[in-house]
């Protein structure tokens, strides 16, 4: 079973019902074969396959992302879509988040089941982002922007000024 339905693309594409003009518009069976083919992309790429009760959150939405993606170039029966096409957009966004799995930069879980033993229901977990500018890694300083810092003295005691730096020039 995959992690999401027909109507979660639906929901994706027209979220105020009105089906007319998008992929919406396409069966039942159709939008099921479009989210089996999104769901094998990022089963693939995690190395995992999750059951419909324990799929991470983070990856139904990618599986519904892809879904309505490919469902849409099947509505339009391959006419291009626009760089600001909303549905490439979505598509864009869900193959950087897949590539950013594949570098282990983003990391998931599956979502616990609960606990029938009675000592407790899990919660789920969240998706982890590894960020290394976060980890003491300085990614500009100001001589990228040629700007320096200089210390100057007066009355009320030492300050301290962000200046343009003289081109070429840092101190």
């Amino acid at each position: 079973m995959t992690y999401a339905l027909p109507g979660d693309i639906r929901e994706t594409v027209a979220p105020d019902g009105n089906f007319g003009g998008t992929c919406a518009e396409l069966t039942d069976d159709q939008l099921s074969q479009h989210l089996q083919r999104a769901q094998a992309l990022v089963d693939g790429t995690t190395g995992q396959a999750f059951d419909d009760t324990n799929a991470p959150v983070l990856l139904k939405g990618l599986v519904v992302a892809l879904g309505a993606y490919y469902a849409t170039l099947a509505y339009r029966k391959g006419k291009d879509l626009t760089p600001q096409d909303p549905m490439y957009l979505l598509y864009q966004d869900a193959e950087a988040t897949l590539t950013e799995i594949r570098n282990d930069q983003i990391t998931f879980e599956p979502i616990p089941q609960p606990d029938t033993a009675g000592t407790g229901t899990a919660t789920p977990a969240l998706p982890k982002v590894t960020n290394p500018l976060l980890y003491g890694v300085t990614a500009f300083t100001g001589e990228d922007f040629g700007l320096g810092v200089r210390q100057a003295g007066g009355r009320d005691g030492p300050r301290v000024a962000i200046e343009d730096a003289p081109r070429n020039e840092y101190w």
